[in-house]
C-alpha cells in the first residue's frame, strides 16, 4: 500500500523562515569590512635618480639633439646640466669652441621643448681635438610595486601555484614599462594651455575619414 505524505501550510512556512534566516546569517558573515586573505593591490612605484650621458659633441647633430630631448622631456625632472669638454693645448678643441657648442647645443635642446638648461665649459689635458658633451639630470622611471614578481609562466618563472605571488603583480610591471612620463603619475602636473583652432584642425582628417600616418616612437624601451 502506497502512503502519500503531504506538506500543510503551516510546516511550508516554518520552512521557508529557517532558510531565510540561514542565508540572512550568510550574508552577515562577510562586510565591506570583512579582512580578506587576498593581497592588496598596489600601484606602479615611482623612483628618482641621476640620469648621465657622455657624447661625443660631432655627433649631437638635429636628429640626436631631438632624441635626447625626448628622453628628457619624457623623465626629466629639474634642470638640464650641459657641459661641454675642451682640450687647454688643443688648437681646435679650444675653450671658445667648447663654448660655442655648448651654446648650439642648448639652442637645440630649447628649440625641443626643454626649458630650464645651464651650460658650463670644463677642460680636460691630453683629449685631443675631439670634445664631448656631459649631459646630466634627474630621471623620474616607473617601476613594480614593491615586492612583486612575474606570475608563473612570465619572466622566466615556471609555470605553476606561487603562493607568494601578489594579484596584479604582472599587470603593473607591463604597465610601468609603456609610461612615457612616469612623473605624470604624481599627480603634479598642471593644465597645459591648449590652442582650440588647432586642436579642431588635427581633427580635421579623422571628420573626413582620411587614414592617419603611422605613428613613429622617439625612443623605444626593452
Amino acid at each position: 500500500m502506497t502512503v502519500r505524505r503531504f506538506v500543510t501550510v503551516p510546516s511550508l512556512r516554518v520552512a521557508l523562515l529557517g532558510g531565510a534566516i540561514i542565508f540572512a546569517a550568510g550574508l552577515t558573515a562577510c562586510s565591506m569590512d570583512t579582512p580578506t586573505d587576498m593581497p592588496q593591490y598596489k600601484k606602479v612605484r615611482l623612483e628618482s635618480g641621476p640620469a648621465e650621458q657622455s657624447i661625443p659633441v660631432a655627433a649631437l647633430d638635429e636628429s640626436a639633439l631631438r632624441t635626447l630631448a625626448d628622453e628628457y622631456n619624457g623623465r626629466g625632472d629639474g634642470p638640464l646640466e650641459l657641459t661641454v669638454t675642451y682640450d687647454p693645448r688643443s688648437r681646435t678643441n679650444t675653450a671658445m669652441n667648447a663654448t660655442e657648442q655648448a651654446a648650439r647645443i642648448a639652442r637645440g635642446l630649447r628649440y625641443n621643448g626643454v626649458g630650464q638648461i645651464t651650460t658650463s665649459i670644463l677642460p680636460v689635458n691630453a683629449q685631443g681635438d675631439d670634445s664631448r658633451a656631459l649631459v646630466r639630470y634627474q630621471a623620474v622611471t616607473a617601476h613594480a610595486p614593491e615586492g612583486c614578481q612575474h606570475m608563473g609562466g612570465l619572466g622566466g618563472h615556471d609555470v605553476g601555484p606561487d603562493e607568494n605571488y601578489e594579484y596584479g603583480c604582472s599587470t603593473q610591471m607591463l604597465i610601468a614599462r609603456q609610461i612615457s612620463r612616469p612623473q605624470d603619475l604624481a599627480g603634479n602636473g598642471g593644465t597645459v594651455a591648449a590652442d582650440g583652432r588647432r586642436q579642431a584642425t588635427m581633427m580635421e582628417p579623422y571628420r573626413r575619414g582620411e587614414p592617419l600616418p603611422d605613428l613613429e616612437a622617439a625612443y623605444t624601451v626593452d
